[in-house]
């Protein structure tokens, strides 16, 4: 039926090459302690004007201990709805997780859609300055950031859909770690607390069940 979402353990990929490839990208899975350096408190009205303060400020450690077992499981087992749609699914334990602007949105404290507006009082050149600040810390490729950046120098801060730029980084990164899980070097999973977030928000419960396995350890740094 158009329009709703895959069930089962693993959408569209039989579970044992989903398990597989599960435990090789829990493997390689490298989750920098801080993969996104602070903005600086001269950029808080701005963001409050972008209604991004609450992401560049949300405690992403509300959902417990760090969990690459899980987060392995859903880059595994993600599939994209339908070419150029903007929803995907996965499935964590058996549970199905939508990956989407919307349930982004929800997870980590992002605007819905883009403002379209300027909030009164609040001085555009402040808001242009948060929204460069923001672009070259969060936009990491590097043709998504210049377009970005273009349309603030053009005055369009407000116009930009950040949530659907984050949740297209999101999904370019899982694809990448996908196409990259044979190797044996570890990579850089710079949404990985996103991820996890993600799961919490809408499967609680399972960040009450133990991992199932403590022998593919994803490895964290201070960067």
């Amino acid at each position: 039926m158009a329009g709703t979402a895959p069930t089962g353990a693993d959408p569209g990929i039989p579970p044992t090459e989903a398990e597989a490839a599960a435990q090789r990208l829990r493997a390689i899975l490298f989750f920098p302690a801080q993969p996104f350096p602070a903005l600086s408190a001269a950029h808080e009205d701005g963001l409050r004007a972008l209604d991004l303060f609450h992401f560049v400020h949300l405690d992403l450690s509300v959902s417990g201990a760090p969990r690459p077992d899980l987060v392995a499981e859903l880059i595994a087992n993600y599939r994209c709805k339908s070419t150029g749609s903007d929803r995907g699914w996965s499935s964590v334990r058996g549970n199905t997780i939508e990956v989407s602007p919307r349930v982004l949105a929800k997870a980590l404290c992002l605007p819905e859609r883009p403002m379209h507006r300027s909030l009164a009082g609040v001085d555009p050149s402040v808001v242009a300055s948060a929204a460069q600040e923001f672009a070259k810390v969060y936009i990491l490729r590097k043709n998504l950031k210049d377009a970005v950046l273009t349309a603030v120098k053009e005055g369009k801060a407000h116009d930009i859909y950040w949530t659907g730029l984050i949740c297209r980084q999101v999904k370019v990164e899982i694809k990448l770690l996908i196409a990259n899980q044979s190797t044996s070097s570890s990579r850089v999973c710079y949404h990985g607390a996103h991820l996890q977030r993600l799961i919490w928000v809408q499967k609680p419960e399972l960040f009450r069940l133990l991992p199932e396995c403590t022998k593919y350890d994803a490895t964290f740094s201070e960067v």
